[in-house]
Protein backbone atom coordinates (compact mmCIF):
# COMPACT_ATOMS: atom_id res chain seq x y z
CA UNK A 1 0.00 0.00 0.00
CA UNK A 2 2.91 2.04 0.88
CA UNK A 3 4.55 1.73 -2.47
CA UNK A 4 1.85 2.31 -4.24
CA UNK A 5 1.50 5.49 -2.61
CA UNK A 6 4.70 6.40 -3.24
CA UNK A 7 4.75 5.82 -6.98
CA UNK A 8 1.60 7.79 -6.76
CA UNK A 9 3.16 11.05 -5.42
CA UNK A 10 6.03 10.42 -7.77
CA UNK A 11 3.58 10.46 -10.69
CA UNK A 12 1.70 13.31 -9.58
CA UNK A 13 4.86 15.56 -9.01
CA UNK A 14 6.70 14.08 -12.58
CA UNK A 15 3.33 15.68 -14.18
CA UNK A 16 3.40 19.03 -12.18
CA UNK A 17 6.85 19.42 -13.24
CA UNK A 18 6.20 18.50 -16.98
CA UNK A 19 3.21 21.09 -16.70
CA UNK A 20 5.64 23.73 -14.88
CA UNK A 21 8.29 23.03 -17.77
CA UNK A 22 5.69 23.93 -20.26
CA UNK A 23 4.48 26.81 -19.04
CA UNK A 24 7.94 28.39 -18.56
CA UNK A 25 8.33 27.40 -22.46
CA UNK A 26 5.30 29.35 -23.70
CA UNK A 27 6.00 31.91 -21.73
CA UNK A 28 9.05 32.25 -23.14
CA UNK A 29 8.20 31.94 -26.40
CA UNK A 30 5.12 34.58 -25.64
CA UNK A 31 7.92 36.49 -24.55
CA UNK A 32 10.23 36.44 -27.72
CA UNK A 33 7.06 37.01 -29.96
CA UNK A 34 5.96 39.98 -28.24
CA UNK A 35 9.45 41.65 -28.54
CA UNK A 36 9.84 41.00 -32.08
CA UNK A 37 6.88 41.83 -33.57
CA UNK A 38 5.54 45.17 -31.14
CA UNK A 39 9.29 46.51 -30.40
CA UNK A 40 10.87 49.59 -30.41
CA UNK A 41 14.28 50.48 -30.98
CA UNK A 42 16.60 52.50 -28.41
CA UNK A 43 20.08 53.02 -27.13
CA UNK A 44 21.94 50.60 -25.03
CA UNK A 45 25.46 50.85 -23.53
CA UNK A 46 27.58 47.64 -23.54
CA UNK A 47 28.94 47.04 -19.81
CA UNK A 48 30.36 43.92 -19.50
CA UNK A 49 30.80 40.25 -21.15
CA UNK A 50 31.15 37.17 -19.74
CA UNK A 51 30.74 33.19 -20.18
CA UNK A 52 28.20 31.75 -17.60
CA UNK A 53 24.85 30.21 -18.05
CA UNK A 54 26.04 26.67 -18.73
CA UNK A 55 26.48 27.14 -23.09
CA UNK A 56 29.72 25.95 -24.65
CA UNK A 57 29.64 28.08 -27.43
CA UNK A 58 28.13 31.17 -26.47
CA UNK A 59 28.75 34.14 -24.12
CA UNK A 60 26.81 37.12 -22.72
CA UNK A 61 26.64 40.61 -23.10
CA UNK A 62 25.36 42.31 -20.44
CA UNK A 63 23.68 46.48 -21.17
CA UNK A 64 21.93 49.03 -19.56
CA UNK A 65 19.22 50.66 -22.01
CA UNK A 66 17.22 53.85 -21.02
CA UNK A 67 13.57 54.10 -21.78
CA UNK A 68 11.78 57.45 -20.65
CA UNK A 69 14.70 57.92 -17.93
CA UNK A 70 14.30 54.78 -16.32
CA UNK A 71 17.43 52.42 -16.79
CA UNK A 72 17.33 48.71 -17.41
CA UNK A 73 20.12 45.85 -17.25
CA UNK A 74 19.72 43.35 -19.28
CA UNK A 75 22.03 40.58 -21.19
CA UNK A 76 21.92 39.03 -24.51
CA UNK A 77 23.50 36.00 -25.54
CA UNK A 78 26.20 35.77 -28.66
CA UNK A 79 27.97 32.61 -30.09
CA UNK A 80 31.79 32.58 -30.48
CA UNK A 81 31.28 32.20 -33.98
CA UNK A 82 31.04 35.75 -34.96
CA UNK A 83 32.39 37.89 -31.91
CA UNK A 84 35.01 36.79 -28.94
CA UNK A 85 34.82 37.63 -25.20
CA UNK A 86 38.38 39.19 -25.31
CA UNK A 87 36.57 40.76 -29.08
CA UNK A 88 33.78 42.51 -27.15
CA UNK A 89 35.91 43.34 -24.27
CA UNK A 90 38.28 45.46 -26.62
CA UNK A 91 35.92 46.97 -28.87
CA UNK A 92 32.44 47.45 -27.80
CA UNK A 93 32.49 47.95 -23.63
CA UNK A 94 31.35 51.50 -23.49
CA UNK A 95 29.83 51.85 -26.66
CA UNK A 96 26.16 52.50 -27.68
CA UNK A 97 24.55 50.32 -29.68
CA UNK A 98 20.56 50.40 -30.81
CA UNK A 99 18.56 47.55 -28.75
CA UNK A 100 15.04 46.00 -29.46
CA UNK A 101 13.02 46.31 -26.36
CA UNK A 102 8.77 45.82 -25.88
CA UNK A 103 7.33 49.17 -25.09
CA UNK A 104 4.78 47.75 -21.97
CA UNK A 105 8.17 45.68 -20.45
CA UNK A 106 11.87 47.37 -21.40
CA UNK A 107 13.75 44.42 -19.61
CA UNK A 108 12.54 42.18 -22.55
CA UNK A 109 15.03 43.17 -25.16
CA UNK A 110 17.80 42.33 -27.47
CA UNK A 111 20.60 44.23 -28.39
CA UNK A 112 21.62 44.34 -31.79
CA UNK A 113 25.04 44.60 -32.84
CA UNK A 114 25.28 42.30 -35.56
CA UNK A 115 24.17 42.06 -38.84
CA UNK A 116 21.92 39.48 -38.72
CA UNK A 117 20.43 40.70 -35.12
CA UNK A 118 19.15 43.79 -36.90
CA UNK A 119 17.86 41.49 -39.88
CA UNK A 120 16.14 39.66 -37.95
CA UNK A 121 14.09 42.38 -36.26
CA UNK A 122 13.51 43.63 -40.56
CA UNK A 123 15.93 46.23 -40.10
CA UNK A 124 18.62 47.14 -42.74
CA UNK A 125 22.36 47.32 -40.75
CA UNK A 126 23.43 50.87 -40.53
CA UNK A 127 26.13 52.00 -42.36
CA UNK A 128 27.44 53.80 -38.97
CA UNK A 129 28.43 50.36 -37.84
CA UNK A 130 29.90 49.21 -40.60
CA UNK A 131 33.65 49.06 -37.95
CA UNK A 132 31.73 46.30 -36.62
CA UNK A 133 31.39 44.12 -39.76
CA UNK A 134 35.10 44.81 -40.42
CA UNK A 135 35.95 43.42 -36.51
CA UNK A 136 33.70 40.31 -36.99
CA UNK A 137 35.02 39.95 -40.88
CA UNK A 138 38.62 39.99 -39.82
CA UNK A 139 37.44 37.80 -36.80
CA UNK A 140 36.22 35.01 -39.25
CA UNK A 141 38.83 35.18 -41.93
CA UNK A 142 41.12 33.98 -39.61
Amino acid sequence: MEIKLNNRIRSILSYLFMAFVFICIIIGLKSQCNLTSKHLLGNAKIDACGVGGGRTSGFWIDYTLEVNGEKFKNSSLYDIYKLTVPMVRKYFIGKTFPAAYYPSNPSNSHLLILPEDFENFGYKFPDSLSWVKAITEKKNDK
